[in-house]
């Protein structure tokens, strides 16, 4: 996993030919760091700007397959993969599960019409290893391009803690301060940190309205589940988020490199559906 800010950021699109939008996107990105390139993957080369005039380079591949990205991703050594969410259609969701949940890099996905804008970003926050990694890494991208703020997300809901209002503020005062102290153990950089705490069910419906209240524009999360309940975060809330969100979406792939052996012969070999969780 490369620290951000990224040096290198593959572009595809699944329209076959990257927009001169998201070819813009990726060089924002990239301008973060030292020497940062742009490689636009495309399958035709016929449409495309003048290879001498453009500040990006064209690499043609056979197709846009999840497989084929990948290689690219790595035989160019692309610590970013930069796209646009996928038709809502069958298809497309099995090209972007494919692409969160076994991408070798980071994934980056930028609505049609939405501004990339990072000057304040907002994080999911587990407190868990993984999510300290999170948090760290985020922060670090926050950092490096200059940002004004990093609000952080905890959501937890207990339908039957719901239910009980003393009890709820109780332990809400708990997760408050359990919070804090995470927080005062992470590797913040110096970033300014805005922690939120919430209690809401839907956690893709969550992250997003926190989003939209504090004015954030760019959304970072880790895939994986973090061992929280299993019906809070699933690939079926990721996808959700990934497909619904109209600010720009980062997914970091730690998980995908936690994997084990069992889990990837699991996700790879053994093909039963996956329960859906309501």
């Amino acid at each position: 996993m490369h620290a951000f800010p990224f040096s290198r950021v593959l572009v595809v699109s699944d329209r076959g030919n990257p927009g001169l939008g998201l070819l813009t996107d990726a060089l924002t990105l990239a301008s973060h760091s030292p020497g940062g390139e742009v490689v636009a993957a495309v399958t035709d080369l016929t449409n495309c700007i003048e290879a001498e005039y453009a500040p990006w380079t064209y690499r043609l591949l056979p197709d846009l397959s999840v497989d084929s990205v990948f290689d690219a991703a790595t035989h160019f050594r692309c610590d970013l993969i930069l796209t646009r969410p996928p038709a809502h259609t069958w298809a497309g969701s099995s090209w972007l599960r494919g692409l969160l949940f076994e991408s070798p890099c980071p994934v980056c996905l930028i609505p049609a019409g939405a501004r990339l804008s990072l000057e304040r970003a907002l994080v999911r926050l587990s407190l868990t290893p993984r999510g300290s990694r999170l948090l760290s890494l985020a922060a670090g991208l926050i950092r490096a391009v200059g940002g004004e703020e990093l609000v952080a997300v905890h959501n937890v809901f207990d339908y039957d803690v719901d239910e009980q209002p003393d009890l709820s503020e109780d332990l809400r005062t708990r997760d408050e301060l359990a919070i804090y102290r995470f927080l005062a153990r992470a590797d913040l950089g110096g970033v300014n940190v805005s922690p939120i705490r919430e209690s809401k069910p839907g956690e893709a419906r969550t992250l997003l309205g926190v989003a939209r209240r504090r004015g954030a524009r760019l959304l970072v999360i880790d895939p994986g589940n973090d061992g929280g309940p299993v019906w809070q975060w699933n690939r079926r809330e990721v996808l959700s988020l990934a497909m619904h969100s109209d600010i720009a979406v980062i997914s970091t792939g730690l998980s995908n490199q936690d994997r084990g052996w069992k889990q990837i012969l699991r996700q790879r070999v053994f093909t039963e559906r996956e329960p859906k969780f309501n």
